[in-house]
């Protein structure tokens, strides 16, 4: 912390679902007044894999997630996924790319290091700031065709979110 308030770039490495459990796991192992000093931003961060390039082909999930992801983000019109070749080893996916949430703590969420908060007064402060979610990135990885839905679901199945009532 020290290091950090005297301009030091700081990079650590928290486990935590997501960024407003990384904030609040942090602001409850240091004090406010060093906290609010020295951080200023959270990314969290996950992998998923991608589809494969050469077996892409369309596919219709099932109709409940579909709606349940039209309510939630508005509608997907594609969705795809890999058939499986000889490129992909027959799993149809080929390569990561990562899902991110990053929250930068200035203005109003900086002033809410001073108070301990738990990790869902976190998420709601984090989205009334309009910063998006892991789900939010992952469905926009949906919508372009770089990732399968299936792929998203698995990898944030437990992550606080939009999806998670799914």
């Amino acid at each position: 912390a020290a290091a950090a308030r005297a301009g030091r770039l700081v990079l650590a490495r928290v486990r935590a679902i997501d960024a407003a459990d990384a904030i609040a796991q942090a602001a409850a192992r240091v004090p406010a007044d060093v906290i609010g000093g020295a951080l200023r931003a959270v990314l969290a961060q996950r992998l998923v894999r991608t589809v494969c390039p050469q077996c892409r082909a369309a596919n219709e999930p099932p109709a409940a997630l579909r709606r349940r992801i039209a309510e939630v983000f508005g509608p997907i019109e594609h969705f795809v996924k890999g058939r499986g070749c000889t490129r992909c080893g027959r799993t149809g996916l080929s390569g990561r790319i990562g899902l991110f949430e990053l929250v930068p703590l200035e203005g109003p969420l900086a002033e809410l290091l001073d108070s301990p908060r738990d990790a869902r007064a976190w998420r709601a402060a984090i989205r009334a700031a309009g910063h998006p979610s892991l789900w939010v990135d992952g469905m926009a990885k949906v919508r372009a065709g770089i990732v399968p839905v299936e792929e998203v679901m698995t990898v944030l199945a437990g992550c606080p979110g939009e999806m998670a009532a799914q």
